[in-house]
């Protein structure tokens, strides 16, 4: 082989290392953040449906590096009390990779008006900083899945403050009865995280949709009492009426809240179509959150009656 062939392979050897350094160091200059298996933010459309469990993946990174990870509520989320920090958490990456997870379930079932079972609004931000040096920072707007409205797996935690009067502390959240002209049927119990009178435990407890056995025969227009097995007076009182089933799993989504006057009982106006209808009733007490499931079976109304619009009163 002459000379100059040699400089002309060795300068071709040399551009293809140097062509693979620049790849590699744009590769490390260049890491990314998924959310589930999607890039962050590009890979999640804006507004976009996501459950309430995040797995958040970092690659590409250098171990050292700080990483900041904030949920916040937008609006029209509201919380009950506090700001609108739904979680936020800091670490240092130990390498260039890491993945994390983040169940939002516990904190929006406690800390957020529900609003509609559709879901709730969360902004999520990330930043990776080393040495006053930010390598990533991005936000995405997302519509949390409003299963979320069922509270984490059950669980117990301690917990020494339970404001209700002296000996009306309950360990279960309270019956929920639906009476009208034709009777009164109990609900279904679905998911709450309540907090015990005896024990000073907070409980939690999960279930997805019951559709009750029993349904309460009612007329379009009739009024309706709801009421509490307990002397306790509910802090808020939200119908979700659902007339069609869109899946066994998950019926109510998608459907706006009716309040009602936090009072028990409390009264209000069916408008129903013939046929079956649920009733979806979340309460909020000075000792949890809890849920009930009715149904109810439309009649049909008098020939002579005047059609009824929806209305919810006290």
């Amino acid at each position: 082989m002459t000379l100059s062939r040699r400089i002309v392979l060795l300068a071709a050897l040399t551009g293809a290392i140097v062509s693979l350094l620049a790849t590699a160091q744009a590769a490390q200059a260049a890491p990314t953040v998924t959310v589930g298996d999607k890039p962050f933010p590009a890979g999640v459309v804006a507004g976009g449906r996501s459950s309430c469990s995040f797995r958040i993946g970092f690659a590409g990174f250098v171990a050292g590096q700080r990483v900041n990870i904030e949920f916040r509520s937008v609006a029209p989320t509201v919380p009950r009390e506090g700001d609108a920090v739904i979680r936020a958490d800091t670490f240092v990456l130990d390498s260039a990779s890491r993945t994390v997870t983040y169940d939002l379930r516990e904190p929006l079932f406690n800390r957020f008006r529900p609003g509609s079972l559709a879901g709730w609004d969360v902004e999520l931000n990330v930043a990776v900083t080393n040495a006053g040096t930010t390598a990533f920072r991005e936000r995405g707007v997302f519509l949390v899945a409003g299963d979320c409205i069922v509270p984490p797996a059950t669980t117990t935690t301690t917990s020494t403050t339970v404001k209700c009067a002296p000996g009306s502390c309950a360990d279960q959240p309270p019956a929920a009865f639906l009476s009208g002209l034709r009777g009164e049927t109990r609900g279904e119990q679905g998911s709450f995280c309540w907090r015990s009178g005896s024990t000073g435990q907070s409980l939690c407890r999960d279930s997805g949709f019951l559709d009750p056995s029993t349904a309460l025969a009612v007329t379009r227009g009739e009024q309706l009492r709801l009421r509490f097995e307990t002397s306790e007076q509910p802090l808020e009182v939200v119908v979700y009426p659902h007339s069609q089933l869109a899946s066994p799993r998950q019926p109510i989504f998608g459907v706006a809240g009716v309040p009602l006057p936090s009072a028990n009982p409390t009264t209000f106006d069916v408008d129903v179509q013939q046929g079956p209808s649920w009733l979806v009733v979340a309460t909020k007490w000075n000792q949890g959150s809890s849920v009930s499931f009715f149904k109810v079976q439309g009649q049909a109304p008098p020939a002579d009656a005047t059609p009824a619009r929806l209305s919810m009163t006290g």
